[in-house]
């Protein structure tokens, strides 16, 4: 049973790429590039579908929202949990992980965040379930728009479009780091860690206390894999705690390219998605530093695009961007590099172990000029 019903998901899953494929690609330009973007969103089909051993059986979740009175069809499986398409303009997320209380306070940030003056859209929670099993799922509105990933990777040497790309991803970076914090954001858990209210309040503190606890967490892992893990912990937690008080403004934490949404044919951004992982209220300029190193993690543009994406945000946010981007790029490999695969087997443990092992102690400090 199960097995029939993860290969509908995936039938379903790969007839909605293979029409994406063909429509971001169908423009005149030659086969070759529809063959490969095709092939492309196979594979992240395929992956997918691996990766689903060790989620909750899709078959009961499909029967409970069934239940609940929608029309469940599997979308994508995140770093967080199971994303189904429920009809009348709503989706359904499955936590994984994330008790319920943390998805309550999730909703409520939300909530907040949509009174902010922003020119394209985040998430509204409608309803928190608590499914059987202790299975918790938030019911959200869906947002217009196309993940901007597609655009990236879809014609990846494409100047024109590679420049649109760029564009709406520094647009919405910059926009979000104009807005205050809201009052959800100093409450909410950063990758599992819960900061005691006293150290919510500075922004340093906070960073400091979560890498301190993500390291303690793991560190035969990482240890294995990084040179003297501890001085570059004892580091960097020392130039945290140095960082002056700024206005803190909202964190996203994991702005990348899968979680900006645009319209499809002028690339504006329409949406801002999957606030959670390491939203926070503090120093904006974290999160620029942060979507500078995810924008392209792999690719062979990667290096390229990190390059341009820290030209970019040093002319939009100053020298203070320039020097702070050394110790924020060595906390988030500190604080993230056991994120998704506790054993450290995973491409990410590997991109943060090779940031950390590369790191120059002597460039790790508050940015203080």
């Amino acid at each position: 049973m199960t097995h029939c019903i993860l290969s509908s998901a995936l039938i379903s899953t790969v007839r909605m790429r293979f029409s994406e494929s063909r429509r971001l690609v169908y423009d005149g330009n030659s086969e070759w590039a529809y063959l490969r973007a095709h092939v492309s969103n196979l594979a992240c089909t395929w992956m997918v579908l691996n990766t689903m051993h060790d989620a909750p059986p899709v078959h009961d979740l499909i029967a409970y929202f069934h239940r609940l009175g929608f029309q469940p069809s599997f979308l994508a499986r995140g770093m967080e949990g199971l994303v189904f398409d429920l009809g009348h303009d709503r989706v359904g997320k499955v936590w994984f992980s994330k008790p319920v209380e943390d998805v309550r306070l999730l909703q409520q940030f939300y909530d907040q965040l949509r009174d902010c003056p922003l020119r394209f859209l985040t998430p509204l929670i409608r309803d928190v379930v608590e499914m059987p099993n202790g299975i918790v799922a938030s019911i959200e509105e869906r947002l217009p728009g196309t993940a901007l990933k597609h655009f990236r990777d879809i014609l990846p040497r494409d100047q024109i479009l590679r420049e649109k790309t760029i564009a709406s991803f520094v647009r919405v970076v910059t926009e979000l780091s104009t807005i205050a914090d809201v009052r959800a954001s100093r409450e909410l858990s950063l990758i599992n860690v819960r900061v005691p209210l006293g150290l919510a309040d500075t922004w340093g503190d906070t960073l400091a206390y979560v890498i301190q606890r993500r390291v303690e967490g793991s560190r035969a892992v990482l240890g294995r894999a990084i040179h003297d893990v501890d001085a570059i912990l004892i580091r960097a937690v020392t130039a945290l705690r140095e960082l002056p008080r700024v206005a803190p403004g909202v964190i996203h934490g994991d702005i990348c390219t899968e979680n900006i949404l645009v319209d499809p044919v002028t690339l504006e951004p329409t949406a801002l998605i999957d606030f959670g992982f390491l939203t926070a209220s503090g120093d904006p300029i974290f999160d620029a530093v942060v979507a500078t190193l995810i924008y392209d993690m792999y690719s062979p543009l990667a290096a390229e695009s990190r390059r341009e994406l820290h030209r970019r945000f040093a002319e939009g946010f100053g020298e203070i961007f320039i020097r702070r981007y050394p110790l924020y790029r060595a906390a988030y490999a500190l604080a993230t590099a056991t994120a998704y695969s506790p054993e450290g087997n995973d491409g990410h443990f590997a991109w943060c172990a090779e940031i950390l092992n590369t790191v120059d102690l002597h460039r790790l400090d508050s940015g203080v000029p």
